[in-house]
């Protein structure tokens, strides 16, 4: 699968937007409680706060290897910026792996994995924010 370019927009949030934190929701997430909670919370020195996938790490749930061994693996479409702790060098290894992997098999999620191993930190504990 070939990366959109809309998806990929969300990889200059870092670079577009001058806050010191930026929430990005998928346009297909249900918000059923308050988000301050998630929002406020300790980056604990990181570049972003996610949900994990739960597909992609269950050990429950037969996937093919599209992690490549990244695990825990992150899902794009709830992303908390730490946009205050980006620096030069964090943007342009997120652009470069976007153009070395324009054709991961996840898109932009795959690109997020690879750039942010170990950067990221999982929101709630788990995979319920």
């Amino acid at each position: 699968m070939i990366a959109s370019r809309t998806s990929l927009y969300r990889l200059l949030i870092p670079q577009l937007i001058r806050a010191e934190r930026v929430l990005y929701l998928d346009c297909d997430i249900v918000v059923i409680r308050d988000l301050s909670e998630f929002y406020d919370s300790d980056f604990e020195g990181n570049l972003l706060t996610a949900v994990s996938d739960m597909a992609m790490c269950s050990e429950y749930i037969k996937r093919d290897d599209s992690s490549g061994g990244l695990l825990p693996y992150l899902n794009s479409g709830v992303l908390l910026f730490h946009n205050a702790a980006w620096q030069p060098e964090d943007c342009e290894r997120l652009l470069q792996t976007a153009a070395a992997n324009i054709q991961a098999h996840y898109g932009d999620q795959d690109i997020l994995n690879i750039a942010l191993q170990g950067k990221w930190k999982i929101a709630g504990g788990g995979g319920e924010v």
